[in-house]
């Protein structure tokens, strides 16, 4: 069974639905693939697994983008 995740927030992504499932792993488990939009606007797939860790980071990529440039600035 899977926990439904629609409309909670994992940093800037806020899960709009679920999207399928990954490939078996080793195991033999699959995790749920979610569909999420950032609060830039862009949407991205992201598993369960990937949203639920205990960090407060979580964008389509753009965060990633922003230090860079925030870095970029400083030096």
């Amino acid at each position: 069974m899977v926990k439904n995740l629609i409309g909670l927030k994992f940093g800037r992504l806020t899960v709009v639905e679920q999207h399928g499932f990954t490939e078996k792993n080793k195991y033999g488990r699959r995790q749920a693939v979610w569909y999420c939009k950032c609060d830039c606007g862009n949407y991205c797939e992201m598993a369960s697994g990937t949203l639920t860790r205990q960090r407060n980071n979580h964008s389509c990529g753009c965060l990633a983008i922003e230090n860079l440039k925030n870095m970029a600035n400083g030096n």
